[in-house]
């Protein structure tokens, strides 16, 4: 396949998900049907007339509507969910790298806490005199937990890290060939319904090389997600990205665009684009397209 034929079956994929967006980002999210619970019949005694004691669904109710009041990143941290997106990167040199991710994660909300896959990646590269088939990438494993929201449930602290395995290629390209571990911080604060910020720092370090020759990781990665909802369940993320490699001594940045929306009550959609900045960047830009599933 040519780079020419990639880049107009990549904008294909693209601009079919991006019709779907357009047609549902008007919709209103249906709301969850929640039936009044009517009054047990008025008795002469007092004994009759007691409150009924919660039961565990009662309970499962009330927490999934704390849940749904507190910040984006908090609720997108304690909801289950799975994903499928695809990717592709344009780097300097005229080549791409494409990437079919599938990633999940399972939340306990009581523990305030989730774990699982963040990335299970498969790649394939086309750059000038090197080409490969798909293959397995490097798999990420996560872990979340919401240490802290605050009384009025605008403002939060989200703790993630991933630990990054080796499995993939290091010599056809699809890994790195090294276990790093990367811990995220995440401060998200919702200003009102339509408008949050999320302040966000990686420290990302390597914690054993599958093999000699393989170069150490030490990046910083800085990020400030702006997360807009434009109406009830559609939403646009503008986020400037800052990267700083320890290792090779480089700078470089980030500027990413996504556009999504709720197609059902539990599916939801969403395009993205990222453009390199700076003399150093490692790429020029970058289009994905996904589908996200919610389990609640």
């Amino acid at each position: 396949m040519t780079q020419k034929d990639a880049r107009i079956k990549s904008s294909a994929v693209c601009i079919c998900l991006g019709l779907m967006l357009l047609l549902h980002s008007g919709w209103i999210c249906p709301k969850e049907a929640h039936g009044e619970r009517q009054g047990g019949e008025q008795g002469k005694v007092a004994e009759q007339s007691a409150e009924p004691q919660p039961t565990s669904e009662d309970q499962k109710v009330q927490e999934q509507a704390k849940i749904k009041e507190v910040p984006g990143p908090i609720r997108f941290e304690l909801t289950s969910r799975t994903e499928l997106k695809y990717e592709q990167t344009f780097l300097e040199d005229t080549g791409y790298v494409m990437r079919a991710i599938l990633s999940g994660s399972y939340a306990i909300p009581s523990l305030k806490m989730s774990f699982g896959f963040d990335e299970i990646p498969m790649v394939r590269i086309d750059t000038p005199g090197h080409s490969e088939d798909w293959m397995l990438g490097d798999i990420i494993l996560r872990y979340g937990y919401v240490p802290y929201i605050s009384p009025q449930q605008s403002f939060g602290l989200v703790l993630v890290t991933n630990l990054t395995l080796p499995t993939g290629d290091f010599e056809g390209g699809a890994g790195a060939g090294r276990y790093d571990l990367e811990p995220r911080l995440f401060f998200p604060y919702k200003f009102n319904k339509t408008y949050t910020i999320v302040p966000a720092v990686y420290e990302k370090f390597t914690l054993a090389k599958k093999e000699n020759g393989v170069p150490v990781s030490n990046l910083l990665t800085l990020r400030l997600i702006n997360l807009i909802f434009t109406s009830p369940g559609s939403y646009i993320i503008l986020e400037p990205r800052l990267y700083q490699d320890f290792e090779a001594k480089e700078t470089s940045g980030e500027l990413r665009f996504q556009i999504g929306a709720m197609l059902t009550m539990n599916l939801s959609a969403y395009l993205e684009y990222s453009a390199g900045i700076g003399g150093e960047r490692t790429f020029d830009g970058r289009v994905a397209a996904a589908f996200r599933y919610f389990f609640r």
